[in-house]
């Protein structure tokens, strides 16, 4: 643990200075401030289970060994207002391999920041003290930024306050389907085609048998009932599944993934954040969706059906269940998370781009070859968007 007094001179009168900044690099020590963390989560204006400190403890535990922790407590007149989490890591580019500094979410959500009711400050007093800070990075990218307009120009401010000036680029597209209305709303907002899809996929289903659908989610303390009959069964749904042949290393049937799942699994259960609907005909499981909730806010991680049912579609009838069960729950949001936006183009009601910043220092070296690439990029992006506006 080190701390470091750090004071962000504000470019109006409205910031407030955090007076120090405590490195945490041990997970073990961290866990130790379980309580600080999640009073300061609750108070988040924006977040996920991805932001809790159950996620990050598995996280870690399974690939964090090739990672170094640098979780910055922000603290206020001794009280402690924020945390930073951050991590050092291998990343490998297309001009070699180098240390990125950047939030430990690793594409598995959609969207990271601080944690705390002022998050901007506290990325300031973080950054800060990173840029006071002996460099164990190559670059710094700060990923996963949400699109809004608040937190977009509030990021590139807190950077260039600090003299980290980073080049906004965009990341990832995030599919979402927007319930806060009701279903109802949702249901007469798509297009004819795809409700008569729905209703007939459901008919066809009714005539190969029962079919029952059933979802578990957890209050906090779930007593140990962590339903491994549903985690199993969708498991094998992935095997059965386009999912069964991937190579991305990524879905839930993966030898590399599944006791990682397994893991958070628990972790998600006993904070009352897990999610899973499944849907059998004769008992026989056809389709499923796996899921984590927070706050009303459901992250979609892995969805698919047997290849079986593929010409009824078992899928699209769970999905059209799931979104409508929500709407009753309460849910305003399913973030469907990002890839395959194609085939998640019927259901979702809008798209929102994340992005990173990145911040390479000067100097001498590869890290140039780096700078130079980036630069590139955002050439070549622009003229494409510049294109896509003339023919528009």
């Amino acid at each position: 643990m080190r701390a470091c007094p750090t004071t962000m001179q504000a470019a109006d009168n409205r910031k407030q200075t955090m007076d120090q900044v405590v490195e945490i690099n041990s997970l073990q020590e961290l866990l130790e401030h379980r309580a600080d963390w999640n009073r300061l989560l609750e108070q988040s204006p924006r977040v996920d289970f991805f932001h809790t400190l159950d996620w990050l403890e598995v996280y870690l535990k399974h690939f964090g060994q090739k990672q170094r922790l640098r979780a910055l407590m922000v603290h206020e007149a001794g009280e402690l207002v924020g945390i930073l989490p951050l991590i050092v890591r291998p990343d490998r580019t297309k001009v070699g391999m180098f240390r990125v500094l950047t939030y430990p979410l690793d594409d598995w959500g959609s969207f990271y920041g601080p944690i705390g009711p002022r998050p901007m400050e506290t990325l300031r007093a973080g950054l800060s003290y990173i840029r006071a800070s002996r460099r164990d990075w190559d670059y710094l990218e700060l990923r996963w930024v949400d699109s809004t307009p608040e937190e977009q120009g509030g990021v590139a401010e807190e950077l260039d306050a600090v003299n980290l000036a980073g080049i906004p680029r965009p990341h990832v597209s995030i599919p979402l389907i927007d319930i806060a209305d009701g279903w109802d709303a949702y249901w007469a907002s798509r297009s004819g085609s795809w409700r008569s899809n729905c209703r007939r996929n459901a008919k066809k289903l009714d005539k190969l048998g029962y079919v029952e659908k059933t979802r578990f989610r957890t209050d906090v303390d779930c007593g140990g009932d962590y339903r491994w009959d549903l985690f199993d069964a969708c498991v094998e749904l992935s095997r059965h599944s386009w999912q069964g042949s991937s190579t991305t290393g990524t879905t839930m049937c993966h030898e590399s993934i599944e006791p990682f799942l397994r893991d958070v699994h628990i972790a998600a259960c006993r904070v009352g954040c897990i999610d899973v609907s499944l849907l059998t005909v004769d008992g026989n499981p056809a389709a499923f969706n796996y899921n984590y909730v927070y706050r009303g806010r459901v992250s979609g991680l892995r969805l698919g059906f047997h290849r079986d049912f593929r010409s009824v579609g078992a899928g699209t009838v769970l999905m059209q269940w799931l979104i409508q069960d929500s709407c009753e729950r309460g849910d305003h949001l399913i973030d469907l998370l990002p890839g395959s936006l194609e085939a998640k183009k019927r259901i979702v009601t809008n798209v929102e781009t994340t992005y990173r910043y990145c911040h390479i220092p000067f100097g001498i070296g590869r890290s140039q070859l780096l700078r130079v690439k980036r630069w590139l990029d955002s050439r070549r992006t622009a003229a494409n968007e510049f294109t896509v506006a003339l023919q528009g």
